[in-house]
Formats: structure tokens, sequence, C-alpha cells
């Protein structure tokens, strides 16, 4: 059809076939990535700042698009039978951060993994490094349910809550367009389109607690096709409700 009213060349039905193929194949891949059922993250760490740091980045991140995390290896432990006095130094400075780890990971397991004496090549050595690691865990089990985006009703209005893990509402930014929220978090950008029932509802308020974004809706403005265009920090969100 489109080819009758112009004579720039035009890819025949071959190519949009293929392009919707790889689309549905795309789609099929991220429903499996996002099945906690079926798929988690396991995130390696090792037991300094600089490192922990980014973890919380990359666990907020995660959370932030859906994505499980069942296990946290914390890696290079320095085990306390060394008595050199720098790996002494660096097993005190390590421990020191304990509380730091569990903090930002709070209720998904840890799995540690002490220092080697050397690199683990070959199939016996990471057999063994796995048996240490795992102990009487299945390693192909998801080791933690984790938790997921909710919404439930509140009253008259609805309530969002989305986990966020390692961050505050000063973090956060939220812009909701009509039946969608846009939800910032370190320069990563999620959107959550909201169920039909909501498709006119307001953000009356939102916050970060205890490791979830909290986002109260309003009940859904009866003008039809109202349109809703807000932007603003959680923060400021949270100190004005």
């Amino acid at each position: 059809a489109i080819g009758r009213i112009t004579t720039m060349p035009v890819p025949d039905d071959g190519v949009f076939t293929s392009v919707r193929t790889l689309y549905d194949r795309l789609q099929a891949v991220r429903g499996l990535l996002l099945d906690a059922a079926h798929t988690s993250v396991r995130m390696v760490v090792t037991a300094d700042r600089v490192v922990l740091a980014e973890a919380r980045r990359m666990l907020t991140s995660l959370y932030l698009f859906g994505h499980h995390v069942d296990a946290v290896v914390v890696n290079r432990l320095v085990p306390e039978r060394v008595t050199d006095p720098f790996l002494r130094g660096w097993r005190e400075r390590q421990q020191g951060l304990s509380a730091e780890i569990v903090a930002t990971f709070g209720a998904i397991p840890r799995l540690p993994l002490e220092l080697q004496d050397g690199e683990p090549v070959g199939l016996e050595r990471l057999a063994s490094l796995g048996d240490r690691l795992f102990e009487r865990l299945d390693p192909a089990a998801v080791l933690h349910d984790g938790q997921r985006l909710e919404i439930e009703r509140n009253g008259d209005g609805h309530v969002l809550r989305l986990p966020l893990p390692a961050t505050t509402s000063s973090d956060a930014e939220l812009l909701q367009r009509g039946d969608e929220l846009y939800i910032t978090v370190g320069g990563y950008t999620r959107n959550v389109v909201l169920p039909a029932a909501l498709r006119t509802a307001g953000v009356t308020s939102a916050r970060v607690t205890d490791g979830w974004l909290v986002i109260v809706l309003d009940a859904a403005d009866q003008r039809t096709g109202a349109v809703v265009d807000r932007s603003e920090r959680v923060a400021e969100r949270a100190a004005s409700a």
C-alpha cells in the first residue's frame, strides 16, 4: 500500500515480520529475567567502602527495574587464622564494615567466602570453592523470596509500594504523566503503568521508608480522560504530606 503513494524504497513484509519476531523474543527474555520463581541475581562484593557504595547503587537499580536478588557473595574475606600484620590490619578493616554490609543488604542472604591462596582454576578447585560457599544450600535454588511491586487499596485510594533498598527520599524523583509514573533513582528511570482503574488517579504523597518507595494515590478523578502531569522529588512529596 505504501508503494502506491511514494517512490522511495520500502522494505518488504519479511523485514517487518523479522522485526516483530525479534521484539517478541526480547519480550520473552525480559519475562524470564523478571520471573523471580526461575531467575535471580547473585551479587558479588568485597568488604571495602568503595565497593559497597557501588553495590548499593547496583542493588537499588536492580530492584528499581524489577530484578530479584536472592543472595550476596561477600568475597575475599581475610581469615581469622592469619598472622601477617598487613593481613590482620586488612581483616580489622573488613570487620569494621560488617554492620554496613548488614544494613545494605538487609534480609538478603550473605554468603561469606574467604580470601583464597590462589586462583580457583580447574573443575576440582571450583567444586571445592562451591562446597565451601554454599555448604548445605542448593546453588540452583532461589535462596530468598524477596519483595516485588505491590498495589493495595487504602480507603478510597490505593498505595503502590516498590522495594528500593539503600535509598532515601532525597535520592528519588517522581514524575506522573497521565497513567504512568516515572521513578528516577541515581540516573536510572523506570516507568510504571498504572492499572486501568487508576488511570486518572493522582499522587497525593510519596516517601521512602524501610527500603520501600511508598506512593499514595487518591481516588480516580471522575473526569474521564483527565491528565495529570506532576514532577518533584520524593522528599518534597513526603514533606508536604
